[in-house]
């Protein structure tokens, strides 16, 4: 990606932010559809047959995540969830396991096609360090249990608690498909095209409102112009 330098401070608008640059962020279609169809394609939760969380793009800069779920080498720590009907029991103490054990029965994590985003000899590199897979269709994602995240931060702590150990000790299925279900029907009604549309009009005006010198008499002309 081509940087630049910019002398004068002005706010970026971005579909990413970080704590460093504090860009403004806006909504973006890039990923989003309208449901997953035909319904088929995602069946009810009890009816998913498959328990490792999956994650498929090309490659980039998401290469401590592919190598970090896919190491077979050494062990991590992870915290386990209290038993079922104790919802006020406190979480006991990390427990240790060997990642050749967790990795391979609750990871399914892979580059697509072949290297991209890279010049040589990067490429030829990344082709040697990593299994690249076929993109998964949509009915394939859709007989998962669990989705990823790219936070890496608590990644083995939160799907622990949901799908429960190597064993599905511990699980917490049932709380995990009612927020699966609450997430779908608030997208359903708050993340329709037409709301995505209405909010980048109104975040433009407020940007156009706030960086004019005359806030009062400018707005229109500059809101007309930015938009």
């Amino acid at each position: 990606m081509a940087t630049f330098r910019q002398w004068t401070l002005v706010y970026i608008r971005t579909c990413l932010g970080t704590p460093l640059h504090r860009n403004i962020r806006f909504p973006t279609p890039y990923g989003w559809v309208e449901d997953v169809l035909p319904r088929l394609d995602d069946p009810d939760f009890a009816d998913k047959t498959e328990e490792r969380l999956p994650w498929r793009i090309p490659s980039s800069h998401r290469n401590t995540l592919v190598r970090t779920v896919n190491e077979v080498h050494g062990t991590l720590d992870f915290l386990v969830p209290p038993n079922l009907g104790y919802k006020d029991q406190p979480v006991d103490n990390p427990k240790t396991a060997r990642r050749a054990r967790l990795n391979p029965a609750m990871m399914e994590a892979a580059f697509v096609r072949e290297p991209s985003q890279c010049d040589e000899p990067t490429c030829s590199q990344m082709k040697q360090l990593y299994e690249y897979k076929d993109m998964q269709r949509m009915k394939d994602a859709g007989n998962h249990k669990y989705v990823l995240d790219v936070d890496l931060l608590d990644l083995y702590d939160s799907l622990i608690f949901f799908r429960g150990d190597s064993n599905g000790e511990g699980a917490q299925e049932e709380l995990e498909r009612q927020i699966a279900l609450q997430g779908r029907e608030w997208s359903k009604t708050y993340w329709r095209r037409q709301d995505i549309i209405a909010y980048s009009y109104r975040m433009f005006l407020e940007y156009a409102r706030i960086m004019s010198l005359d806030r009062e008499n400018d707005l229109p002309k500059r809101g007309r112009n930015i938009l």
